[in-house]
């Protein structure tokens, strides 16, 4: 019987010790696991704190673009109408080129010549006229070119501005497509780090059910080892009772024996030891000593 117990139990401590060990090995896995999260998670944080810094660089961009924009429209309107005042120009004075190609000295030396001979009285009435006729001509003439060549003075004006204004378009469409390759820079890394996130994220999640599982798995072996431990001290509490219904079975036999030899020596008048006279007379402690001096 006894040697069953101690199979039984010496069975139970070696699922003790393995359940002992899964839990440790458990326990282990479970903390390590922690310490990957925690790592994980602060990546996730400075993952966010550039991803924030990033984003607020994006705006400060698209704002430059559409400044850029602005400047880009108010450009080409102020082309659009140095262009159309040019137009304008051209078509009030179809003979521009003509007309500031005459010398206006040489116009105004002609009108001060007629003039002079009709002073001096160099003409004779009817000619006179067809003189003031000349001169009223010729100072229409001087008008129309003064005007032109005032013009012309605008025409060249005007395409300075038109040339100044395609330098700044072409300035600000440069401008425009750098920054619009800034922004598309800053948008790729925008996305690699949402996406460094989301792996992140994953891999924490993924944790995170690893760690229930884990906790999971120390309860029920937690559980198991109490189990174990309760179903050993049973078999122990077990060996205590066979071993002391042994010693009192035992003790009953010897105390037997002695009985029924003191008998047979107090039968035969032979002396009686102390342990003959407590197993003859069933005494112990004062008793048996009592009766062993009285025997005596």
């Amino acid at each position: 019987m006894e040697e069953a117990i101690y199979a039984e139990l010496d069975s139970l401590r070696e699922d003790l010790r393995g359940l002992i060990e899964q839990r440790e090995k458990a326990r282990e896995g479970f903390l390590k696991l922690v310490e990957e999260r925690r790592r994980l998670i602060s990546e996730v944080r400075d993952l966010r704190e550039r991803l924030k810094e990033i984003r607020e660089n994006k705006a400060k961009l698209v704002e430059m673009i559409r400044d850029l924009r602005e400047r880009l429209k108010q450009a080409r309107e102020r082309l659009r109408n140095s262009v159309a005042r040019l137009e304008e120009i051209r078509r009030a004075y179809p003979d521009l080129e003509r007309l500031t190609g005459i010398s206006i000295s040489s116009l105004k030396k002609r009108i001060d010549s007629l003039e002079w001979r009709i002073i001096t009285g160099q003409v004779d009435p009817e000619e006179e006229e067809e003189i003031i006729r000349q001169i009223a001509r010729l100072e229409l003439q001087l008008d129309k070119i003064l005007k032109a060549k005032n013009a012309k003075n605008i025409v060249t004006e005007i395409r300075a501005e038109i040339a100044s204004s395609r330098l700044e378009i072409d300035d600000i469409r440069r401008s425009i497509a750098e920054v619009s390759r800034g922004i598309d820079e800053v948008r790729r890394k925008e996305g690699e780090l949402l996406e460094e996130i989301k792996k992140r994220g994953a891999g924490i999640e993924e944790i995170s059910r690893e760690l229930d599982r884990l906790a999971a798995d120390r309860s029920r072996i937690s559980e198991e080892i109490r189990k174990k431990r309760e179903e050993i001290q049973g078999l122990r509490n077990k060996l205590r009772e066979l071993r002391a219904s042994q010693d009192r079975k035992t003790r009953s036999e010897r105390l037997a024996e002695l009985r029924k030899k003191a008998e047979e020596k107090l039968s035969s008048g032979d002396r009686l030891t102390f342990e003959e006279l407590q197993a003859l007379y069933g005494l112990d402690g004062e008793g048996s000593e009592a009766g062993a001096r009285e025997n005596s």
